[in-house]
C-alpha cells in the first residue's frame, strides 16, 4: 500500500516520463502482490483515485498489462471488465487513426484470450474496416504502424488467412513510401512481427517480403553511387 501511494504521488505531478514509470512500477506490483481478489481490488482501487485526467495512452497500457496477469491467474471476469474499459477508453477519446486502429487491434485480441471470441473477431473485422476508411488521412510512413497489430491479433485467434493478408498490405504500403529508410523501417518491423509471433507466412508472402526487400536495396544502392 504505501509503494502505490508514493507512485501515486508521480503521477499527480503529470509529467509523461513519470506517468510510465508508474505504469511500470504498479503492475508489477499487481503482478506480484496481487495474489488474491481482496488484494488485486485494493491495488485496483489506488490506481483509479489518481489516474482519471492522467495521460491516457499509460492508462490502457497498464490495463492491459494487468489483463496479462489475470489472464495468468484464470481470472477471466476481471480481465474482460478490464478489455471493456479499454474499448471504453478508445471509444471516447480522439485519437490518430494509426493509434486508434493498433489500440483496437490488440484490444480485440486480449477479448479473444478472455474468451470472447466471437466479440474479438467482430472487433477486429472494426479495427480493418477503420484502416480502410481512414488510411488516406494515414501518413504513408505510418500505415504499417496501425496494420501489424491487426496482423499480429489475426494470428493470436488463430485466423492465419487473415493475418497473412494484413501482412501482404503491410508490404504494399511500406513501398508507398518514397524515402528508403523509412521503407527499410517498416520491412524490418514487419518481418519481426512475423518471425516474433510465429507466425507461418503463405509462400506468395515470402516471395513478397524477398521482392520488397530487393526492391528497397537496389533503390538504396542506386542513390548510394
Amino acid at each position: 500500500r504505501d509503494s502505490v501511494a508514493e507512485l501515486t504521488q508521480l503521477v499527480q505531478r503529470g509529467i509523461l516520463d513519470h506517468v510510465l514509470y508508474f505504469v511500470m512500477a504498479i503492475t508489477e506490483i499487481y503482478s506480484r502482490f496481487g495474489a488474491t481478489p481482496e488484494e488485486r481490488d485494493e491495488i485496483l482501487a489506488a490506481i483509479r483515485s489518481v489516474w482519471d485526467g492522467s495521460h491516457l495512452q499509460p492508462r490502457i497500457e497498464a490495463l492491459g498489462r494487468m489483463i496479462d496477469t489475470d489472464l495468468a491467474r484464470d481470472d477471466r471476469a476481471r480481465a474482460m471488465s478490464m478489455v471493456e474499459e479499454i474499448e471504453g477508453l478508445i471509444a471516447g477519446n480522439r485519437w490518430q487513426p494509426e493509434m486508434k486502429v493498433g489500440m483496437l487491434a490488440t484490444a480485440a485480441a486480449k477479448r479473444f484470450r478472455c474468451g470472447d471470441e466471437e466479440g474479438a473477431r467482430e472487433a477486429l473485422a472494426g479495427a480493418l474496416g477503420l484502416f480502410g476508411d481512414e488510411r488516406e488521412g494515414i501518413v504513408n510512413m505510418f500505415r504499417v504502424r496501425a496494420l501489424l497489430p491487426l496482423a499480429e491479433a489475426y494470428a493470436e485467434i488463430g485466423n492465419t488467412q487473415s493475418a497473412d493478408d494484413v501482412y501482404r498490405v503491410a508490404l504494399t504500403e511500406a513501398l508507398e513510401n518514397p524515402n528508403e529508410r523509412p521503407r527499410i523501417d517498416n520491412l524490418v518491423q514487419i518481418v519481426r512481427s512475423i518471425v516474433e509471433r510465429g507466425h507461418r507466412p503463405s509462400k506468395g508472402r515470402r516471395t513478397q517480403v524477398q521482392q520488397v526487400g530487393d526492391l528497397v536495396r537496389a533503390s538504396y544502392a542506386a542513390k548510394s553511387r
